[in-house]
């Protein structure tokens, strides 16, 4: 039996809206000249664009938006895997309308909006506070029952005796403060969320995009020496009360990168050097660990650009394959979901390949 290709269902990628609560999807559907959603894995805010067509005037009077309106968004995928299938639903989150403008001729209106829970408070009012005795959880956990947010965590408790923030924005210092133990931060629907880069890493990639064989659009890779420390990192300060100087050596043995305590410098190799105090109460191998994991992520990085494919998100790892020297296991840092009326649905991901420390 022969099939008409014509009466197959196109590919559909639709944009589901509420605003205020209220479903405006089917009635700006006609307008949508283009719209993107970007999921960011570590501090960034997640951000939603709009941009419509205004030909009746709308947007201008009685459709015009508030600053601050809540948006809930999903992207609707249509007929993706066959027409017989499901819809697919890729739940975008809960943002707040942050930027609105307008241009032409022909007048279009563009919408800007960053994820919900990146509240004026969070990321702009400083504060200076301390903590003592307590443990990295516990200052999240202060820090989003401050702002209204729940709190995920999703890794070791990083205990100290004393944690000082200096008139610096919540996001700001919580952002220093996981960096500094290894740990991602995430900003999305009305929750913080806390995670181990280590153990994210070291998740099974969900897809594998192999060269020549897959819905590729372009690629970009690089592979840099400034700022990287192939022997890892080193800490050293004056103990004022023991009256002794310290040191902790996290240093990186071996093609694979594999980490070693205290090995010994290896040849030719440039070490990080860090001058910061360790307390009692932290381990000063996971956290001169965590200085060498923050100063060599990006050694390798770059980027794909697929067909539009809504089970990529950001914290997740893809294989590739084909790609010689670049082949490996990357993290997904950033994925930008964008439908465009004239050329479809993509995808396109900011990758930095992972690290096994």
């Amino acid at each position: 039996m022969e099939i008409d290709r014509y009466s197959i269902p196109a590919r559909q990628a639709l944009l589901s809206l509420l605003y205020e609560g209220k479903d405006i999807s089917a009635a700006i559907a006609p307008y949508v000249i283009s719209f993107s959603y970007t999921d960011n894995a570590h501090g960034k805010a997640d951000d939603l664009q709009v941009h419509l067509e205004d030909r009746d005037s709308l947007w201008k009077g009685d459709w015009y938006p508030s600053k601050g309106a809540r948006l809930i968004t999903s992207i609707r995928c249509e007929n993706w895997e066959s027409p017989e299938a499901s819809p697919k639903i890729m739940h975008c989150g809960s943002f707040t309308i942050d930027e609105i403008e307008f241009s032409g001729p022909p007048d279009t209106v563009s919408i800007k909006a960053v994820s919900a829970a990146v509240t004026t408070s969070l990321r702009q009012q400083k504060k200076t506070k301390a903590w003592e005795n307590a443990s990295l959880e516990h200052v999240a956990q202060d820090i989003a029952e401050a702002n209204g947010l729940e709190l995920k965590y999703d890794g070791p408790d990083f205990p100290f005796q004393r944690m000082d923030q200096r008139e610096s924005s919540d996001l700001g210092f919580l952002k220093r403060m996981a960096e500094q133990r290894g740990m991602c931060l995430k900003i999305a629907d009305d929750t913080i969320i806390l995670m181990h880069a280590k153990k994210y890493d070291a998740k099974s990639p969900i897809k594998t995009f192999t060269r020549g064989y897959s819905a590729l659009k372009s690629f970009r890779f690089k592979d840099k020496t400034d700022g990287v420390y192939g022997d890892g990192a080193e800490i050293n300060y004056h103990d004022p009360v023991g009256k002794a100087d310290k040191r902790f050596v996290g240093a990186l043995s071996g093609e694979d990168q594999t980490y070693v305590k205290g090995s010994p410098k290896k040849k030719g190799g440039d070490r990080l050097k860090v001058n910061r105090r360790i307390d009692d109460l932290e381990d000063g191998d996971d956290i001169v660990l965590a200085e060498a994991r923050d100063a060599n992520e990006d050694e390798f990085e770059g980027s794909l650009t697929v067909m539009g494919d809504p089970d990529l998100r950001a914290t997740m790892t893809v294989g590739l394959v084909g790609f010689k020297h670049f082949d490996g296991t990357y993290f997904i840092d950033t994925a930008t979901h964008a439908y465009d009326r004239g050329s479809g649905y993509s995808t396109e991901l900011k990758l930095r390949k992972t690290l096994e420390y």
